[in-house]
């Protein structure tokens, strides 16, 4: 699944979105992207332009965990 993890690394360089997709019916993905019999597919993943861009800053990340510290009784 290595490739799986480059692949979501790429796409997200490239500001596109993705989604592993590991339930699919297995014969219909082989006949669709020409699979020879002694070939299997492990995953679907398609890529694509997002329909909301989902960026986080730092401080928003930042924000996140110092609240979560918080509610722990970890901050000062």
């Amino acid at each position: 699944m290595e490739a799986c993890q480059n692949i979501y690394l790429e796409v997200t360089a490239l500001g596109l979105g993705t989604v592993a997709i590991g339930a699919f019916y297995d014969d219909e993905v082989a006949k669709t992207v020409g699979l020879k019999h002694n070939e299997k597919s492990l995953c679907v993943i398609p890529v694509g332009v997002p329909k909301h861009v989902y960026r986080v800053s730092k401080e928003s990340i930042a924000r996140y965990v110092e609240a979560k510290r918080c509610e722990k009784g970890l901050c000062q």
